[in-house]
């Protein structure tokens, strides 16, 4: 782990070859001092990281193998999600407790929306299925809004989430070499699969450009690409 100034360029706290293993990092959401945090699944743990840097982290959770990671702040809810061989487990970091929901299978990506006023989790999981569960204040609920949403031929690698027009979606990249748009408030997949890469799709990130919802996708052919999120919704 290494923690840089990004006005000043300053290192503020480095790391050597000694320490452990980090999958996953994201910053924490919400006001208060910058977090972040780390999940190491070769130890097993997830540590929070807070300014000022320079000491130990602090043991958020242990014996769980996390490899990905996604943060969200919702209504003063500073929230964490981490996927795992298991599925998804989601920690609120002003409480205690922890809760796992169960993906049938190794969740690779996880990814943060809201329908309304409900946050929801998203996961991609094996064999290809992305799972939404509603995370509401005071009540944990265990059963996803919807079945599990499929489509690819093969793994989902990475997704990320976007609100386009008033829709909740999903982008997902897949080992199929196709990119998919979900509509998360209906369950279900916008149009065809999006085309063009030549192999595994490793990587997704939604933006703005230029005035327009855009998704980029960076494929093990050596290519990214741009798709408008927009036009997908038809």
């Amino acid at each position: 782990m290494a923690f840089w100034d990004l006005d000043s360029g300053e290192l503020l706290q480095g790391t050597d070859f000694t320490r452990d293993y980090v999958a996953a990092l994201a910053a924490v959401r919400g006001p208060g001092p910058v977090r972040f945090v780390a999940a190491q699944p070769n130890t097993d743990v997830l540590m929070l990281w807070q300014e000022p840097f320079g000491g130990d982290p602090e043991l958020l959770a242990e014996f769980v193998h996390v490899w990905a990671v996604a943060t969200a702040w919702y209504d003063g809810r500073s929230l964490v999600a981490g996927g795992d061989g298991f599925g998804v487990r989601v920690w609120d970091l002003a409480e205690t407790s922890e809760l796992l929901f169960d993906t049938n299978g190794s969740a690779w990506a996880v990814a943060w929306s809201r329908l309304g006023d409900l946050p929801v989790v998203v996961a991609a999981a094996d064999p290809g299925e992305l799972w939404v569960w509603g995370v509401p204040a005071g009540s944990w609920q265990r059963e996803p809004l919807y079945a599990p949403l499929t489509g690819h031929d093969g793994r989902i690698c990475a997704m990320d989430t976007a609100t386009v027009g008033g829709r909740p979606l999903a982008v997902t990249a897949s080992e199929d070499a196709t990119v998919r748009v979900w509509d998360l408030a209906v369950g279900a997949a916008l149009g065809a699969p999006l085309v063009g890469h030549e192999g595994s799709v490793a990587a997704v990130t939604t933006a703005v450009l230029q005035g327009r919802d855009v998704a980029f996708s960076a494929g093990r052919d050596g290519i990214v690409r741009t798709w408008d999120l927009t036009a997908a919704l038809g």
